[in-house]
């Protein structure tokens, strides 16, 4: 593993040279080591805070919920939100409201808000336009529907593929030249390579990297910024995968989308959008439904929307109850595998009176 100094000098210039049009950088490896960054941008003043009880919710639940997970070795935050109050904080481990760390796969509900985005701007044409229109290698039955359901038909093993994808010199053109055993729409297989072309579809049809088309158009509209987002050897945004952003920038995605792609009194995210991500689109597995890059799970009778990042990034929606709740866990040199099913159901949701 390279010193922390060696990654740090990597990812300043990475950063810097983001569309800077000169030569094809070339990352160490697909996924990042996972460092902490700081926040530099103090949000208080962004957020109305007060006590669980204001807003209908059971303290002594909740801290029973941040002590079980507190216990695992990995815990960075827990953050409990409802009627757009920040209701519960509490951090693990060294970690503060201003550390900001890889989301991993959460970033993906991150990618489907920018498609949803440039649609609406007439960028893309629709969900049914054929990906090939942008990316003329590609099959030319695969439309970026099936990407962002994860139905491409691509032959891809996730922590798997990525180890081999990234030895080639032009990622995208890795990915796909990989076999597309199935018919695109009729197979579930969750795929980072899918959204990868996302971002490459996203540079084409907007003229921006991915990552300057959020900023842009979400995370500047919503009040939060990453702190570092990824890119591949030709300097396409990593798609779903190498974002940091702190446990509150997390939260307040999970408010854009609780309240319909409204922040700020302003439609940021188009309301049927919101809509359509939060409908079940396909079935990965039994008590799994997946949506528009949201997963979507029956908790305590309760429909809970959710962003999914290894290890146990999570931004859970829950619109009967008004609420968002966030988690977020060290995967720099750990291996988690955090799901907090039965902290929502045993403790947090049933903390809301």
């Amino acid at each position: 593993m390279k010193s922390m100094a060696a990654l740090l000098a990597g990812f300043v210039m990475s950063v810097t040279a983001e569309g800077s049009g000169k030569a094809p950088i070339s990352p160490a490896s697909f996924y990042e080591d996972n460092p902490t960054y700081t926040d530099k941008v103090n949000d208080d003043a962004s957020w109305i805070q007060s006590s669980p009880e204001s807003v209908g919710l059971d303290s002594k639940l909740l801290k029973k919920a941040s002590d079980a997970f507190g216990k695992k070795s990995y815990s960075f935050s827990m953050l409990v939100v409802r009627k757009n109050i920040l209701a519960y904080e509490r951090y693990f481990h060294g970690t503060t409201k201003s550390s900001s760390n890889n989301i991993h796969s959460a970033s993906k509900s991150i990618v489907g808000a920018a498609i949803g985005i440039a649609i609406e701007k007439g960028l893309i044409r629709s969900l049914d336009q054929p990906i090939a229109d942008y990316l003329p290698r590609a099959r030319g039955d695969i439309t970026i529907r099936h990407l962002v359901t994860h139905s491409s038909g691509m032959k891809w093993t996730e922590d798997s593929t990525e180890y081999k994808i990234e030895k080639k010199p032009n990622w995208i053109d890795a990915i796909l030249a990989l076999p597309y055993p199935d018919k695109p729409g009729t197979k579930w297989n969750y795929s980072t390579g899918n959204t990868h072309l996302l971002s490459a579809i996203l540079t084409k049809a907007t003229g921006q990297s991915l990552a300057a088309f959020a900023r842009a158009n979400i995370f500047s509209r919503i009040g939060i910024m990453d702190e570092h987002w990824g890119q591949d050897p030709q300097r396409i945004s990593s798609g779903g995968y190498n974002v940091y952003l702190t446990a509150r920038e997390m939260a307040k995605f999970g408010l854009l989308y609780l309240n319909g792609g409204v922040a700020g009194g302003k439609q940021v995210v188009p309301a049927y959008w919101v809509e359509d991500s939060f409908r079940r689109h396909i079935s990965p597995r039994p008590g799994s439904e997946y949506g528009l890059l949201f997963w979507q799970r029956n908790i305590a009778g309760h429909e809970v929307k959710f962003a999914w990042g290894y290890g146990g990034q999570l931004i859970y929606v829950v619109p009967s109850l008004d609420m968002v709740v966030v988690f977020a866990t060290n995967t720099r040199g750990l291996d988690p595998n955090f799901e907090a099913d039965a902290l929502l159901k045993d403790y947090i949701l049933s903390a809301a009176k």
